[in-house]
C-alpha cells in the first residue's frame, strides 16, 4: 500500500471506539490542559500581587494557596478520569477488533491460506494486533495531551503578548509542511517494514517445522544466510527509520527556538505593558514548546504508522468467506445424516481460481453402512475428495448428496456437525485431554472412559497423574503420534455420527494395535458409513468397495478381490508396489515387529552380498601378493572333502532360490524387489562357488569375506524365516514351498558350520596358525590343541610351541629394516615404518574400529534404561539386552584382533631390531667395541628391545593413556640408542683387508703387507714373521683388527685365510665343534689337526673326548688348551693364508710350519727363535717405522738368536671339567614358600591393612553409586521426600571425598609395601650374588646372570606392584558388584557358581601352560643374552673366518626361539581375554535379560546401576585373570632369583689366624706353579716376571685368591699352604692391580680411598708423587667413553696402594704403545721409598723392565 491511510481506517476505529466517548475524552484532555495553564496563571497573578503590596503578601497567602489547591485537585481528577474512559474504550475497540480479524479469519476459505503465508497470517495476529493493544491507544493519549497542551501554550502566550499572534500563521505554516514532510516519508518506510517483517517469521517458521530436513541435507549454512539476509533489510528499514527522528528533531526545535526568540522579543518590545509575572509566564511556555511540538508530531506520524496496522487487520476483515455457517433451511434436517448415503454427482473441484481441476467428473454412489477403501497415487485425488465432502473446496460443477441433500443447501455448522474425520495428521488443543475429547461438555465422564478404552488409550490416560484433566501441552507434544491419532479417534467415538472418513488414521501405531483400531471402528462403527483414505493397502483389504483415483478421476470401483483378479486393474499395480521399503509403525512401534518385504528384499539381501564383492578381490590380491616368491607355480591344490561340501551347499542354495522364484511366478506373480532379491542371491552364490575355487587353486582357502558373507547371511535371512513361517503358517497346504522355504536357512547355517573348519591340511612344525579357518583366528580357538596339548605334558622346550609366524622371521625382517639400496637416505625409523605401514594401517583400522564400538554398549545400555522407564513393548527390552550382548561381544573379538596386530607389529620390530643388532655386533671395528661393555650390548637385547617391542604403548594408550605415554618415553629413548648403535662405523680401515681373488690378476699372490718404506707381496707357500722388538708395545693381531696406525703396517690378504689370535676365543660348544667352526667334518684332516696340535694327549684327559663342552670362554681348558684349540681351528680350515697371531708353546712349531708347507703364513710372536721357520721378518721397533728383512740377515742381526728352544713339554695335569648351568626349564606351580617369601619382605603387619583399604574404598565406590540410584529415584517422583537437592549433593560429596582418601592412602600403602619388598630382594640377591665363589661365574652364563638383574628385577620393580594393585582392585569390585546385583536381583546369585566354576576351569587351564611358556621364554632371551656376549668376544675371529653369515644365521635361530614364545605366550593372552569377555559379557546379557523380565519391581535408576556395575564385569574378569597371570609369571622370576640363595657361598672371611684379629707379619712367599713359574720372595723385595702369553698373573692370581679350585703346584705364605688359609684372610695380604683395571664409576677420591678413612691434602701428595696431579678428587671416571689415558689410569690404581700398603702387591704392566720409560721411572723411586717394606711381583710380557727394575 502506498498513500496516506484511507480516512475510513480512523473512522472505523472511532466507530469501534465510541463517537460520543472519542469527543469527550478529547474534551477532559482540553479541560486538564487548561487547568493546568489556569494554574500556572494564578501562579502568576499571586506574584504580581505580592509584588505590589508587599507589606500585606502574606495576608493573602491562604487565599491563593487556597485557590490554587483547588485548581490541582481538579485537574488530578480529569486527569485521572479521562485516562481511564479513553483506556477502557481502547481496550473495548481492541476486543471487538481481534474477535472480527478472528473470525474473519477463520472463516476463510482455504484458497485463503493456500495463498498467504503464515508468517504473514502470525504478524496479523501478533505485530499488528499488538499495535492496535498498545500502541494506538498511547498514541491517542499522547496525540489529545500533545495537542491541548500546544494550544493551551500559545493561547496564554497570545494573552500575555497580543503581539505573538501575527508570527503564529507562518510558524504554523512551517510546522505543517515539515510534518507533511517526514509523515508522508516515515508512514511508507513503516509499510514497507511491516512487509518486510512478514517474509521473517515465515521463513522462521518454515525453518522450525523443517528443521530435520535441513539438518539431514546439511542445508545449516543456507538457510541462516537466507535469514540473515530477511532480518538485515527489516534492520535497514529501521535504521531509516530513526534517522527520519533525528531529521524531524532538529527541525521541531528549530521552530520551537523561533517561538521562544519571538516570545522574548516581543516581552522586550512590550516592556512596561505586561507586568513581570505575565513576561516569565510566557517564556516559561515558550521554552516548553520545543519538547510539546516534537512529541506532537511524532505522535501524529506514529498514529498515522500504527493506523497502517489497523488498515492491514481491516484488509483482512474484507476476505472472501466461506460458505454461511447456518442456513434457515437446517433446522429442517435435524437428524442430519440419518442413514449416511454417499452420492457424488459428475463432481468437479478446484483448490483456487487459476488452478487446475483436483477432481474430475467423479460420479459414484455410496450405500448407507457400507465400508469404501479410497487408494491411489500421490496426487490423485484422494485427500481431496474429503475436503469436497466437509465443503472446505467449493465444487466448480456438480454436487454432492447426503441422504438425497445436496450439501451446498445446508450450512456448513449442519454439513460438518453430520461428518467426521480422523485425520493423519492429528491436531490437539492446549488444555486438558477431557476439553480435547469433548470440547462442548456435552458427554459425561463415563462415557469418555468408555470412548478411550474402546480407543486402547484408558490404560494410559489412567496412568497418568491428573487422568482427563492431565494438561495437554501446545500442539499434543506430550503424546506420541499415534497416542494423538487414538485421541481423535476417542473423540470421533463420542460424535458417533453417520459417516465417518479415516484418513490413514492407524499411520503411527503398531500392527496389533491397528488391528485393535480397526476391530474398533467395525464395531462401533458397524452402522455408518465409513470412507478409509489408505496409502497401506493392507489397511482396505476388508473394505466392502475400493475407489481407486488417477489425476483426480474415478478410474475403478469394485471389490479388492475383483480388483485384484484383474491383471490390468490399476489396484493390482498398486498392491504389488505397496511394500514400503521401511514403516517404522509395522517395524518398530508396535508390539509384534515385522520388516516389510521390501525391506527384506532389497537391504537385507545387499548387505552380504556387497560384503563378498567387495572384500573378497582385495583377499585375492592381498594372498596373491604374500605369497613366497620362490613359489614360481602354486604349490599343488588339494580340492578336499570341506571344498566339495562347501560347493554342493552353494549349489543347493542356488537350486532352492530357482525354484522359490518359479513357485512364486505361478502362484502370484513375482513383484519388483523379489526379482531383486532372488536374482541377486543367485548371481551371488555363483560368484561365492568362483571365489572358492579361486581361493582353492591358489591355496588361500579360509576366506575371511566368505565367511563374513554366510555369517551375515545368517543374520540377514533371519527376518526373511520369519515371513516364510507365518505364510505357511496361514497357507499349511502347500507342501513344496514348506520343503523349498524351510531348507534354505539351515543350509545357510550349514554353511557357516562348514566354513567355520579349516580347508588346509595340516602343515608340519606346528602351523596352528596358518592352518586355522578365519573364526578359528578371530577366537583363537586355533591355540587349544596348543593348550591342551600343554595341560596333558608339561612345555619344557621350544619345540613344543607352535611355530611363530613367517611375518617374524628375524632374516627377512633384518632385510627389510636395514640399509636399502633404493633407499639409502633413509633412516632407521623409516625403514621401519617403510616396511611396516601395511600392519601400521590395519592396526589403526581395528584400533579406530574399537573405539567406535566401545561407544555402543553405552548406546544401547541407555536405551534399556530409557525401555525400563517407559515398558510399553517388552519385546524391545530384549532387544536392547541381546543387542547390548552383541555389541560388546563384537568389541571384544575386534578388540582382541587389535591387540594381536600390535602384538605382530611389536614383535616384527623386536625380532628385526635384535637381528641388525646381532649383525652390527659382528661388523663394528675393535676400536669401537673397546669402548663398549658387554653388558652395554647386551642391554640393548635384554631392555631395550623390549622396551621398544613392547606392544603396551599402544594398548595401554587406548586404555590407560598416561602408562601408555610412560611406555613411549622409555621405547623412545631405547630406540635412539639402538639407533646409535647400528649408526656405529663398521671397519674400513682395519690393518688387516680381505681382498677378493679376482681383484688380482696374479694367481699365485696370496698377500701383500704395506708398510712406511717398504711393499712385499707373498706368494702362496711363502711365509713371513712379524717380530716386536723388546721396547715395543704392540700385541697383533688386537692391533691389526684395530687399524693400521697402531701396527704401522697394512696386510692386504687376497686369498681365503684362517686366524690364530693372540688371545683365543672359544665358543660355548663341544671341542670338536669349536674346531670344525662350521665347516664339514673330514675324518682324515681332522685327526691331522689334533696330531700335530698335540690335542690327542687332551682329549684322553676330557671325559667326553672331543665331544666335551668347553662351557662358556673355554672355562672347561686352562690357557695353553685353549690355544691349541684355537690353532687347531686355524688348520683345519686349511686356507690359503694363514695368520698366526701366537705360537703355543706345548706345540712343535717346525711340525706346524710343516703342516702349513703350501699356505702363505704370517707369524706375529715375541719369541725371536720362531723367526728361523720364515723366509722374511717384519721388525717392528719403538719410534721407528717397521723393517722388512730377509730371515738370514735377521738372524745376524739379533744376538742369543737360538733354535733349539721352540719345543716346550706339553702339560699332563688332569683336568676337571666345570658343569656349566645351562638353566633348565622348571616345572609346575610356583612353591608357596616364594610367596611367603614375598610377603616377609613386603611386610605381614601391611598385608591386612592394605587388604582392608582396598575393601573399604571399593565399598565407598558402591555406596557413592547407589546413593545416586537413590537420588535419581527420589526425582522419579517414587519416594516422596521433602529434602532438596542440595542434601543429596552433600551426603555424595562426603561420601566421594572419603573415598578420594581412601584411594589415596591404600595406593599409597600398596606401594611403599612393595618398594620396601623390591629393596629387600634386590639387596639379598646382590648380596647373595657378590658371596657366590668365582666357579659359580665360570659355570653360570653370564646372559643368566643379567637376566636377574634385568629382567627377573624389573619384573619385581615395576610389574608386580602393578599387577598386585590389579589383582586387588578386581576382586573387590567383584565382590561389591555381585553384592549389588545379588541384593537386586536374588535369582541371579543362582548363576555365580557355575560362572566361578568355568572361570576356575579357563584359569587353570591357562596357568598350567602360560607358567611354563613364561618361563621358556626367560630361558631364551638368557640364552639370547649368553650368545651376544659369547659373539661379542669373538667379533674378530668371526669376521676373519668369514663365518658372519653362519653366526648370523644361528643369532636369528635364537631370536626366531625368542620370538616364538614370547608371540605365543600373547596369543594365549588374547586366548584368555576374549573367553574373560566372554565371561563378563554372559553376566551383562543375564542381568539385562532379568532387569527386562523384573522391570515391574526394579526401578529404573536400579537397572541402571546394576547394568553399569555389570559391563565392568567384562573388563574387570579380563583385568583379574591378566593380573593373576602376570603375578604367577612374575613370581616365577621371584623364584629365580630366590634360586640363588641355594648357590654354595664362599666361606665366611675371618681371621681365624690370629685370634687378635691382627695379621701376621709377611715373612717370605714361595711359588711353585708347574711349569711355567717357581720362585721366593721374602718382604720388601721385588721380582719381574717376564710372560709374553700373559696368563702366568692370571694363574697366580686365581691360585692366591682361591678364585680357583686348581691344584697345578703349591704357593707357601710364610711356610704355610695357602689352602689351610680362609679366603678372606689371603685376601687381605695379597692386592692386585690389573693390566686393564676394572672402573666402577665414581671419583678419584672414591678409587683412592674407597672407605674414606684419608684427607684429601694427603691424597694431592700421592697423586703429585705419580705425576698425575692433574686428575682432579673431584672428577667422575666411567669405565667407557673415558678420555684418560690407560697409563694414568693403571698409575692411579697403583697410588690407591700407597695410601695403603699391602703386604704382598702384585702388579701387572700394561700394554702400551710408548710411556713405559716414564711409567718405570716414576714407579722405581716408589719402590725404593713408600713401597719399599711391601713385596711387590711385576708381571710384564717385554724383557725391557728387566734392564729397569729395580732388583
Amino acid at each position: 500500500m502506498i498513500g496516506k491511510v484511507n480516512w475510513k481506517v480512523y473512522l472505523s476505529y472511532m466507530k469501534d471506539l465510541g463517537n460520543i466517548i472519542s469527543i469527550i475524552s478529547f474534551l477532559l484532555y482540553l479541560v486538564g490542559q487548561g487547568l493546568e495553564s489556569g494554574s500556572s496563571y494564578w501562579l502568576s497573578f499571586w506574584a504580581d500581587s505580592n509584588g505590589a503590596d508587599p507589606v500585606h503578601a502574606n495576608d493573602n497567602t491562604p487565599f491563593y494557596l487556597g485557590v490554587y489547591s483547588g485548581i490541582g485537585a481538579l485537574q488530578i481528577v480529569i486527569m485521572i478520569f479521562r485516562e481511564i474512559v479513553l483506556f477502557i474504550a481502547c481496550a473495548d475497540a481492541s476486543n471487538l477488533i481481534h474477535a472480527r480479524l478472528l473470525s474473519k479469519v477463520v472463516s476463510s476459505p482455504m484458497s485463503f491460506f493456500d495463498t498467504n503465508p503464515i508468517g504473514r497470517i502470525v504478524n496479523r495476529f501478533s505485530a499488528d494486533i499488538g499495535t492496535v493493544d498498545d500502541g494506538i491507544p498511547f498514541q491517542i493519549s499522547l496525540l489529545f495531551e500533545c495537542f491541548t497542551s500546544i494550544a493551551t501554550v500559545l493561547a496564554l502566550i497570545c494573552y500575555s503578548l497580543p503581539i505573538f499572534m501575527t508570527v503564529i500563521l507562518p510558524l504554523a505554516l512551517m510546522y505543517y509542511g515539515i510534518q507533511r514532510c517526514y509523515i508522508s516519508t516515515t508512514r511508507q518506510l513503516q509499510r514497507i517494514e511491516s512487509i518486510v517483517i512478514s517474509p521473517i517469521f515465515a521463513h522462521f517458521g518454515d525453518s522450525l517445522n523443517g528443521v530435520q530436513s535441513i539438518r539431514a541435507y546439511r542445508q545449516e549454512e543456507r538457510f541462516i544466510l537466507e535469514s540473515e539476509k530477511r532480518v538485515d533489510k527489516g534492520v535497514q528499514l529501521h535504521y531509516m527509520c530513526v534517522m527520519m527522528n533525528r531529521w524531524l528533531g532538529v527541525r521541531i526545535e528549530f521552530l520551537a527556538n523561533l517561538v521562544v526568540f519571538f516570545v522574548a522579543l516581543f516581552a522586550v518590545l512590550s516592556r512596561g505593558t505586561i507586568s513581570p509575572g505575565l513576561t516569565g509566564l510566557a517564556i516559561t511556555f515558550s521554552l516548553n514548546v520545543t519538547g510539546m511540538l516534537n512529541w506532537l508530531i511524532r505522535a501524529v506520524c506514529d498514529m498515522e504508522t500504527d493506523a497502517v496496522a489497523l488498515e492491514r487487520i481491516l484488509e483482512y476483515s474484507e476476505n472472501p468467506q466461506e460458505a454461511d455457517w447456518a442456513l434457515p433451511e437446517d433446522d429442517k434436517h435435524s437428524d442430519f445424516p440419518m442413514e449416511g448415503q454417499i452420492e457424488f454427482s459428475k463432481y468437479q473441484t478446484r483448490y483456487r481460481e487459476g488452478l487446475d481441476l483436483v477432481l474430475k467428473d467423479v460420479s459414484m454412489r455410496i450405500q448407507p453402512k457400507e465400508k469404501i477403501g479410497i487408494c491411489g497415487r500421490t496426487g490423485a485425488g484422494k485427500s481431496s475428495l474429503t475436503l469436497a465432502l466437509f465443503r472446505i473446496i467449493e465444487p466448480v460443477s456438480g454436487k454432492i448428496l447426503l441422504d438425497g441433500i445436496d450439501v451446498n443447501t445446508l450450512g456448513l455448522h449442519k454439513l460438518r456437525g453430520g461428518l467426521t474425520i480422523i485425520p493423519q495428521d492429528p491436531v490437539l488443543f492446549t488444555g486438558n485431554v477431557r476439553f480435547n475429547l469433548d470440547p462442548t461438555e456435552e458427554n459425561t465422564d463415563n462415557q469418555i472412559w468408555q470412548a478411550l478404552e474402546h480407543a486402547n488409550l484408558k490404560a494410559h490416560i489412567t496412568s497418568l497423574t491428573n487422568g482427563l484433566d492431565h494438561e495437554v501441552s501446545e500442539g499434543g507434544d506430550n503424546f506420541s503420534v499415534g497416542q494423538r491419532q487414538l485421541l481423535c479417534l476417542a473423540r470421533a467415538l463420542l460424535r458417533k455420527t453417520k459417516i465417518l472418513i479415516l484418513d490413514e488414521a492407524t499411520a503411527a501405531v503398531d500392527l496389533e494395535t491397528d488391528d485393535l483400531i480397526q476391530a474398533t471402528i467395525r464395531k462401533e462403527f458397524a452402522d455408518c458409513t465409513v470412507l478409509t483414505i489408505a496409502h497401506r493397502l493392507n489397511t482396505i483389504l476388508d473394505s466392502d468397495r475400493v475407489a481407486v483415483f488417477s489425476e483426480g478421476k474415478l478410474v475403478e470401483l469394485d471389490s479388492p478381490q475383483s480388483l485384484m483378479d484383474k491383471h490390468d486393474s490399476v489396484f493390482r499395480g498398486l498392491a504389488k508396489n505397496a511394500d514400503q521399503f521401511w514403516n517404522s509403525s509395522v517395524s518398530w512401534n508396535t508390539e509384534s515387529p515385522r520388516l516389510s518385504l521390501c525391506f527384506q528384499d532389497t537391504f537385507l539381501t545387499v548387505i552380504p552380498c556387497a560384503i563378498v564383492f567387495t572384500l573378497e578381490p582385495f583377499w585375492l590380491w592381498f594372498k596373491k601378493s604374500r605369497r613366497n616368491s620362490h613359489h614360481v607355480f602354486p604349490t599343488p591344490r588339494r580340492f578336499g572333502k570341506v571344498f566339495s561340501t562347501r560347493v554342493l551347499l552353494t549349489l543347493l542354495l542356488t537350486a532352492s532360490c530357482i525354484t522359490q522364484v518359479i513357485l512364486n511366478s505361478n502362484r502370484r506373480g513375482a513383484f519388483g524387489s523379489e526379482v531383486f532379491h532372488y536374482t541377486l542371491l543367485i548371481g551371488t552364490y555363483i560368484g561365492v562357488i568362483a571365489f572358492e575355487c579361486l581361493d582353492q587353486w591358489n591355496n588361500t582357502a579360509n576366506s575371511p569375506p566368505i565367511f563374513l558373507f554366510w555369517l551375515s547371511m545368517g543374520f540377514c535371512q533371519l527376518p526373511v524365516l520369519q515371513t516364510q513361517v507365518s505364510y505357511l503358517l496361514a497357507h499349511p497346504s502347500n507342501g513344496i514351498y514348506w520343503v523349498v522355504s524351510l531348507a534354505h536357512y539351515p543350509i545357510i547355517i550349514l554353511q557357516l558350520l562348514v566354513h567355520s573348519i579349516s580347508s588346509n591340511a595340516q602343515v608340519g612344525d606346528w602351523s596352528l596358525e596358518a592352518n586355522a579357518s578365519f573364526p578359528s583366528l578371530l577366537c583363537f580357538t586355533w591355540m587349544n590343541q596348543f593348550i591342551c596339548k600343554g595341560i596333558c605334558s608339561p612345555i619344557t622346550d621350544h619345540f613344543q610351541i607352535p611355530k611363530a609366524p613367517s611375518m617374524l622371521d628375524p632374516s627377512r625382517l633384518r632385510r627389510k629394516f636395514g640399509p636399502h639400496p633404493q633407499h639409502r637416505d633413509g633412516t632407521l625409523s623409516r625403514q621401519i615404518i617403510r616396511s611396516t605401514w601395511k600392519r601400521l594401517v590395519l592396526t589403526f583400522i581395528l584400533g579406530v574400529s574399537a573405539i567406535i564400538l566401545s561407544f555402543l554398549p553405552t548406546l544401547f545400555l541407555r536405551l534399556l534404561i530409557l525401555h525400563c522407564q517407559n515398558p510399553e513393548q517388552s519385546w524391545k527390552g530384549f532387544f536392547f539386552a541381546i543387542a547390548l550382548f552383541l555389541g560388546v561381544t563384537v568389541e571384544s573379538v575386534v578388540l582382541n584382533q587389535f591387540f594381536k596386530q600390535t602384538t605382530v607389529l611389536a614383535q616384527q620390530v623386536s625380532s628385526g631390531l635384535a637381528a641388525l643388532i646381532f649383525q652390527k655386533t659382528l661388523k663394528i671395528p675393535a676400536r669401537v667395541r673397546n669402548n663398549l661393555e658387554i653388558g652395554q650390548i647386551a642391554n640393548l637385547i635384554s631392555n631395550d628391545l623390549i622396551a621398544v617391542g613392547n606392544n603396551a604403548i599402544i594398548k595401554r594408550s587406548a586404555e590407560q593413556f598416561p602408562i601408555g605415554l610412560g611406555c613411549l618415553v622409555k621405547a623412545l629413548v631405547s630406540f635412539e640408542r639402538i639407533s646409535n648403535f647400528l649408526e656405529m662405523p663398521e671397519s674400513p680401515e682395519d690393518a688387516i683387508q680381505i681382498h677378493p681373488a679376482r681383484d688380482n690378476s696374479d694367481d699365485e699372490l696370496a698377500l701383500t703387507i704395506v708398510g712406511q718404506d717398504f711393499c712385499t707381496n707373498l706368494r702362496q707357500g711363502e711365509s713371513i714373521g712379524i717380530y716386536p722388538q723388546p721396547n715395543a708395545t704392540i700385541s697383533f693381531p688386537q692391533a691389526a683388527c684395530d687399524n693400521e696406525e697402531q701396527l704401522g703396517i697394512q696386510v692386504k690378504v687376497h686369498k681365503p685365510m684362517s686366524f690364530v689370535p693372540n688371545q683365543p676365543w672359544i665358543q660355548n660348544d663341544s671341542l670338536k665343534s669349536n674346531i670344525l667352526f662350521g665347516r664339514p667334518f673330514k675324518e682324515d684332516q681332522y685327526h691331522a689337526v689334533l696330531e700335530v696340535c698335540h690335542l690327542k694327549q687332551d682329549l684322553e684327559l676330557l671325559p667326553q673326548g672331543d665331544e666335551t663342552d668347553l662351557g662358556p670362554l673355554g672355562i672347561n681348558l686352562n690357557e695353553d688348551q685353549k690355544q691349541k684349540v684355537s690353532l687347531a681351528r686355524a688348520l683345519y680350515s686349511h686356507q690359503d693364508v694363514c695368520i698366526l697371531g701366537m705360537m703355543p708353546p706345548n706345540v712343535n712349531a717346525d711340525e706346524i710350519f710343516k703342516f702349513l708347507r703350501n699356505t702363505t703364513v704370517v707369524l706375529f710372536s715375541h719369541d725371536i727363535r720362531l723367526m728361523s721357520l720364515v723366509d722374511r721378518v717384519i721388525s717392528l721397533d719403538e719410534g721407528h717405522s717397521p723393517r722388512l728383512e730377509v730371515s738370514s740377515e735377521f738372524r745376524q742381526n739379533q744376538s742369543g738368536f737360538e733354535r733349539d728352544s721352540c719345543i716346550t713339554r706339553p702339560n699332563t695335569a688332569k683336568v676337571k671339567l666345570v658343569a656349566v648351568d645351562n638353566e633348565p626349564c622348571t616345572q609346575g606351580s610356583v612353591s608357596f614358600r616364594v610367596y611367603l617369601y614375598y610377603i616377609k619382605a613386603y611386610g605381614p603387619c601391611l598385608v591386612p591393612l592394605v587388604l582392608g583399604m582396598f575393601l573399604v574404598a571399593h565399598g565407598l565406590d558402591l555406596a557413592c553409586k547407589y546413593w545416586l540410584s537413590l537420588w535419581a529415584k527420589a526425582n522419579e517422583g517414587d519416594v516422596s521426600s521433602n529434602v532438596t537437592p542440595l542434601y543429596y549433593l552433600c551426603i555424595y560429596g562426603a561420601i566421594g571425598g572419603i573415598q578420594g582418601i581412601f584411594i589415596v592412602a591404600k595406593d599409597i600403602c600398596l606401594f611403599l609395601g612393595c618398594t620396601r619388598a623390591s629393596r629387600t630382594i634386590h639387596k639379598d640377591l646382590i648380596s647373595t650374588t657378590m658371596a657366590f665363589p668365582m666357579s659359580f661365574f665360570k659355570s653360570t652364563l653370564f646372559g643368566n646372570i643379567l637376566n636377574r638383574f634385568s629382567i627377573d628385577i624389573g619384573g619385581v620393580d615395576d610389574v608386580i606392584p602393578t599387577q598386585l594393585a590389579v589383582f586387588l582392585n578386581c576382586v573387590s569390585a567383584l565382590i561389591m558388584i555381585f553384592i549389588v546385583i545379588g541384593s537386586t536381583l536374588p535369582i541371579f546369585m543362582v548363576l555365580i557358581l557355575p560362572l566361578a566354576m568355568f572361570y576356575y576351569s579357563i584359569h587353570i587351564i591357562y596357568l598350567t601352560s602360560y607358567r611354563q611358556l613364561q618361563r621358556l621364554n626367560v630361558l631364551t632371551r638368557s640364552e639370547l643374552l649368553n650368545f651376544i656376549s659369547e659373539i661379542t668376544a669373538g667379533a674378530e675371529t668371526i669376521r676373519m673366518f668369514e663365518q658372519e653369515h653362519r653366526i648370523q644365521s644361528v643369532s636369528e635361530f635364537k631370536i626366531n626361539k625368542a620370538i616364538q614364545s614370547s608371540y605365543t605366550m600373547e596369543m594365549m593372552r588374547r586366548w584368555l581375554a576374549l573367553r574373560m569377555e566372554f565371561l563378563g559379557n554372559m553376566i551383562l546379557f543375564g542381568t539385562a535379560i532379568l532387569s527386562v523380565w523384573y522391570t515391574d519391581s526394579i526401578t529404573p535408576s536400579l537397572v541402571g546401576l546394576i547394568l553399569s556395575f555389570s559391563l565392568e564385569v567384562t573388563h574387570i574378569l579380563n583385568w583379574l585373570m591378566r593380573a593373576i597371570s602376570d603375578l604367577d609369571s612374575q613370581f616365577v622370576a621371584l623364584e629365580r632369583i630366590r634360586g640363588y640363595q641355594n648357590v654354595p657361598k664362599e666361606t665366611v672371611w675371618t681371621n681365624e689366624d690370629d685370634g687378635n684379629g691382627l695379621i701376621p707379619k709377611f715373612q717370605e712367599l714361595t711359588v711353585d706353579i708347574a711349569p711355567s713359574m717357581k720362585f721366593a720372595i721374602k718382604a720388601g723385595e721385588k721380582i719381574v716376571v717376564v710372560d709374553p702369553s700373559g696368563g702366568a698373573a692370571r694363574d697366580l692370581v686365581d691360585q692366591m685368591f682361591h678364585l680357583s679350585d686348581s691344584t697345578n703346584g703349591t704357593i707357601l705364605l710364610n711356610g704355610e699352604d695357602i689352602r689351610t688359609h680362609e679366603k678372606g684372610y689371603l685376601r687381605l695380604w695379597v692386592r692386585f692391580v690389573s693390566s686393564e683395571p676394572i672402573i666402577f664409576p665414581g671419583t678419584v677420591k672414591s678409587i683412592m680411598d674407597p672407605n674414606n678413612i684419608h684427607v684429601e691434602h694427603e691424597m694431592r701428595n700421592v697423586l703429585s708423587r705419580f705425576g698425575i696431579s692433574d686428575l682432579k678428587l673431584d672428577e667422575i671416571i666411567h669405565s667407557y667413553d673415558n678420555p684418560i689415558p690407560i697409563q694414568k689410569i693403571w698409575l692411579l690404581f697403583v697410588a690407591r696402594f700407597v695410601l695403603e700398603p699391602p703386604p704382598v702387591l702384585l702388579l701387572e704392566f700394561p700394554l702400551l704403545k710408548d710411556h713405559e720409560s716414564e711409567i718405570m721411572a716414576i714407579l722405581n723411586p716408589i719402590l725404593e721409598e713408600e713401597l719399599r717394606e711391601v713385596c711387590v711381583i711385576l708381571f710384564t710380557r717385554k724383557t725391557f723392565f728387566c734392564q729397569t727394575a729395580p732388583q
